[in-house]
């Protein structure tokens, strides 16, 4: 109805990564949503909920800030929300819900984020190298 397609986390991760590469723009609540999203080339914004019961804020901000700055991203601004519940999906929670697509809709700018193409193609190659530098030594 509004026109998001919600992606269940729980789903095969052969749909998730589907899902994410066929969408035109990515909220994302993980952080390895917006990985996938920036390495299928899909813009992404970080959904940041307010609390959090799997991990400590000082955690998960250090995390992002980390695999930010990896990829050259600095001035980053995510849509924070409240979330009242852990019992539910996000999504489910109506005012949740709400609060979400009304701070999209009141954006003035672009608030969607990508990787320098460059970047990417560096840090896959890295990857790549690190892989094969494995496979030698345990192969």
């Amino acid at each position: 109805m509004t026109g998001y397609n919600i992606i269940n986390p729980s789903d095969k991760i052969e749909n998730i990564i589907e899902q994410i590469c066929a969408s035109e723009k990515i909220i994302a609540a993980a952080m390895h949503g917006a990985i996938m999203a920036d390495i299928c080339r899909v813009p992404w914004i970080r959904l940041k909920l307010t609390t959090f019961p799997y991990e400590s804020i000082l955690t998960s901000e250090t995390k992002w800030t980390d695999w930010l700055h990896s990829m050259n991203i600095y001035n980053h601004c995510p849509i924070a929300i409240n979330n009242f519940s852990f019992e539910r999906n996000i999504f489910e929670d109506k005012i949740m819900y709400l609060e979400l697509l009304t701070k999209l809709k009141n954006q003035k700018k672009n608030i969607f984020y990508l990787s320098d193409t460059n970047i990417l193609e560096m840090k896959l190659c890295l990857l790549n190298d690190q892989v094969n530098q494995l496979r030698k030594k345990y192969g």
